[in-house]
């Protein structure tokens, strides 16, 4: 064994970390985790482990695996270009680590989850743990649900977006695993801390049992939801009005990035996209061009309650744009143009930024009739 030892340590060290035998591995790790320490973010010697990092924290041996998980916190929080392998790192955190026997295997892993957000990749390790959590392992679900919860309440919903997070979530209140469902319970209630009474019509599918008990929670809740960390562009502004101020409002005091007040959560945001060309009627576009006002007011009728959908699915409504806009320009029948312009109303409402073109459409006719009230 000795003359294995002898071998390897004069191996480089991104080889010991990729070697066969774990003692090997291991010694790999701790020197890279030493190395990391030192190293400046920029540094070209960062390109020996972009392609090697992932498996530190796949390794097969406990012991190695835990300093592979230290060095590759180390990577995350001191690499400038670590972020570009978050996805590959969380993945590999969700499949070997989250859902691990060992209390210190799971904290790294959540810790760097919280590092890998502090750098700006928060998207990609969300995603990596929402994927989680189609995972067999019940605990592997639950751990990848913690993590989250975390990551939420140390950032908020300034960075961390709610939506996603309910819509994945909330089915698991019905899981079979006990463990599942309170983790769950725990991340609804932490996105109520934040978000308040606009999430509750995500909520309003819930079982009566369910709803009376998290509403329990909600009103147990005090305090403004705050920030615990921040990503390094707001620590690098607070730095920077910190010199500004000759070096008063260090970490923790005024002018820090903790006064920043978070964005109040837009209740669109929480909302799915409703498919509403699909329910449109087939025989739609003959009624509109009956000469019987009743049956124009038919088709109008249909298309109106799915016209205020609350969040509409983006797709191609040009053609019913078009046929609204023939109402508004040419029917006769006053009510029928109200009810176009209703339509309209709700479809840009449902909409938002996907009516460009459906503006674009509107906006001749709507510059014409503005001429002519002018003159």
């Amino acid at each position: 064994m000795a003359e294995d030892e002898s071998t390897y340590i004069k191996l480089p060290v991104e080889d010991r970390c990729i070697h066969k035998l774990w003692k090997a591995r291991l010694h790999g790790y701790e020197e890279a985790l030493r190395l990391f320490g030192g190293l400046n973010p920029d540094d070209d010697k960062w390109k020996k482990f972009h392609g090697i990092i992932k498996k530190f924290v796949i390794d097969i041996n406990v012991v190695a695996q835990e300093k592979g998980l230290m060095a590759t916190l180390a990577y995350a929080e001191n690499c400038d270009s670590a972020g570009r392998n978050a996805p590959d790192i969380v993945e590999g955190l969700v499949s070997k680590c989250v859902g691990a026997p060992k209390a210190k295997t799971k904290d790294l892993a959540g810790q760097i989850c919280l590092m890998f957000c502090e750098i700006e990749a928060h998207e990609r390790v969300i995603e990596e743990l929402l994927k989680g959590l189609t995972q067999k392992n019940p605990k592997t679900v639950a751990g990848c649900v913690t993590i989250i919860s975390t990551c939420l309440r140390a950032f908020g919903t300034k960075l961390i977006k709610v939506s996603p997070l309910l819509k994945a979530c909330i089915p698991l209140l019905d899981h079979r695993d006990k463990g599942i469902r309170e983790e769950c319970k725990k991340l609804i209630i932490e996105s109520y801390r934040w978000v308040g009474e606009v999430m509750k019509t995500q909520l309003s599918g819930l079982k009566p049992v369910q709803l009376t008990e998290l509403e329990t929670e909600f009103e147990k809740l005090e305090g403004k939801a705050r920030p615990e960390r921040f990503i390094r562009s707001q620590q690098a502004a607070a730095g920077e009005h910190s010199a500004e101020d000759g070096g008063e409002g260090g970490e923790g005091g005024s002018g820090g990035p903790e006064e920043e007040e978070e964005e109040s959560v837009d209740p669109y945001d929480l909302i799915e996209p409703a498919d509403i060309l699909s329910k449109i009627p087939k025989n739609f576009f003959e009624l509109v061009e009956e000469k019987k006002w009743q049956l124009r007011k038919e088709a109008l009728d249909a298309l109106l309650p799915l016209s205020q959908t609350p969040k509409i699915l983006p797709g191609d409504f040009n053609e019913i744009i078009r046929v609204l806009k023939k109402f508004m320009t040419k029917e006769t029948n006053v009510m029928l143009v109200a009810l176009a312009a209703q339509c309209i109303g709700g479809i840009a409402k449902g909409l938002r930024s996907a009516f460009k073109q459906g503006a674009s459409i509107l906006l001749p006719s709507a510059l014409k009739s503005s001429r002519k009230r002018k003159s």
